[in-house]
């Protein structure tokens, strides 16, 4: 078990820690558009869905042990690109969109070495599950090490490796580190045998129902786009920190690590007030339109949020993963194919079509898609209708008495929203409806709540721009 967890954590430290290396490497070839980035993003989720589907599909088709000696060759390719190669400092462009040129530096440079780790947390789950090991009862301990290696990159980079290394030596570790990688992929190979195979046999297993995939799939983008609209909203309207977007990263990839641990944790709490919690959701982002607030009381109230919802999506995906460990892969290709779709939305789509972080809004409406999925509740209709009209009444007239809302309006506006949102739970996609009316309205919805009427209001992906009028000056704030 020593070998897997420490093959777990190198390959996910190896993982995270390249895509903040190429990312430093790309933003003075390129310029600091938050497109280069954004653009790294979408490339590294899409090759690390590529390597959970090209996983799957190998282990299901030859088994874990007939894979694992293949395995050892992929290992082995990179080291005729990089890391068998330095990467160069400097990259000329080709004339190409800039989406384009950065994928196609990615591609040539990190892919194939990025593309084959984001294959061992698939393969050293399996190979724990047909293994005689007592731990394979829950191979998905080995998730939770996972993203324990990328939080440990997350940390390290920018206050150790940043901090005293440059780009060379960070790489000449990173290369160090791929060669331990091998050496203990060799010994866990000798120390650890598969002793039952993983070929499938689809007549033996149940298959899992659509509706428990779908879930699986809203709760991937629903998690992905809260925690990237949190980093949005506090890195471009809030305050435009270094280094402030690893905070909600953190949080996200610490729900991961405690749910998916060997002792599960997760408190009672959380799933039994996730309708409340929503409702704060949806009262913290307007009330933070109307009302000043310490700094750091809004980065609190923010990050506070994203984990309470983080921890209950990571729950519900842990209380719905599969039994059968054949599913097991099965189960990450769903979820990362959720966090690739929301990363899209969250990073390139939302930018282009709102002038507002609609992102925000658009990942709870996919978290109260999953969790009121499997509710069978039964309920008039036109209740349901009015409880709805009341709660677009509230949001569209209650900033209107007051530019700026007092402090003691607060909780009397919370107490409100929590009050409607208790009744809309009451009937089948309640919540569902709300989220997506916010969305549809929301235009007309964040013009009332600005502490400003602007005529003008643009974003793009360095920010948003806002321009108004106010006793005869005109205001640009971006």
């Amino acid at each position: 078990m020593t070998f897997l967890k420490i093959l777990t954590f190198v390959a996910a430290f190896l993982l995270f820690q390249i895509e903040l290396i190429i990312g430093r490497i790309l933003l003075p070839n390129f310029g600091g558009s938050y497109l280069v980035w954004g653009s790294c993003v979408v490339f590294f989720q899409a090759t690390l869905l590529l390597g959970y589907v090209y996983a799957h599909v190998v282990v299901r088709k030859f088994g874990i042990e007939r894979y694992r000696k293949f395995h050892f060759l992929l290992l082995l390719f990179p080291l005729f690109l990089f890391p068998g190669h330095a990467l160069a400092l400097r990259y000329e462009p080709l004339g190409l969109p800039l989406v384009l040129e950065v994928f196609r530096v990615l591609i040539l440079t990190i892919g194939p070495a990025f593309f084959v780790l984001s294959t061992m947390s698939l393969l050293t789950q399996a190979w724990l599950s047909h293994s005689s090991l007592q731990e394979r009862k829950n191979p998905y301990a080995l998730f939770a090490v996972s993203n324990l290696g990328s939080f440990a990159a997350l940390l390290t980079y920018p206050f150790v490796f940043e901090l005293f290394m440059d780009l060379r030596i960070q790489q000449l570790i990173w290369r160090g580190l791929y060669g331990v990688l091998v050496v203990v992929s060799v010994l866990a190979y000798r120390w650890v045998p598969a002793t039952t195979d993983l070929k499938i046999k689809q007549s033996q297993q149940k298959p899992i129902s659509k509706m428990v995939l779908w879930q699986w799939f809203c709760y991937g983008v629903a998690g992905v786009m809260i925690f990237l609209s949190i980093t949005n909203i506090m890195t471009l309207k809030v305050a435009p920190m270094p280094l402030l977007w690893m905070l909600p990263l953190a949080v996200y990839l610490l729900s991961f690590i405690l749910n998916f641990k060997a002792k599960h944790w997760c408190p009672k709490w959380i799933p039994r007030t996730i309708d409340f919690t929503t409702s704060l959701g949806f009262a913290l982002y307007f009330v933070l339109m109307k009302i000043d607030m310490p700094f750091y009381v809004v980065m609190a109230l923010f990050l506070s949020f994203c984990f309470v919802v983080c921890m209950f999506i990571q729950n519900q995906l842990y209380l719905s993963k599969p039994t059968n460990d054949e599913q097991l892969t099965s189960f990450y290709v769903v979820i990362s194919l959720g966090g690739f779709i929301g990363g899209v939305l969250a990073s390139w789509v939302m930018p282009l079509v709102s002038t507002s972080f609609l992102e925000y809004f658009v990942g709870l409406f996919f978290l109260a898609l999953a969790w009121e999925m499997d509710q069978k509740k039964q309920g008039p209709v036109w209740r349901l209708g009015v409880w709805l009209v009341i709660l677009m009444v509230v949001f569209l007239i209650a900033p209107l008495f007051h530019k700026r809302m007092m402090l003691w309006e607060v909780p009397v506006f919370i107490l409100v929203i929590t009050a409607i949102t208790a009744q809309l739970r009451k009937y089948p996609r309640g919540i569902t409806s709300a989220c997506l009316l916010i969305v549809l309205f929301n235009p007309w919805i964040e013009s009332n709540w600005s502490k400003e009427r602007s005529f003008f209001n643009h974003r793009n992906y360095y920010g948003t721009i806002q321009i108004y009028d106010n006793s005869g000056v005109r205001f640009l704030v971006n």
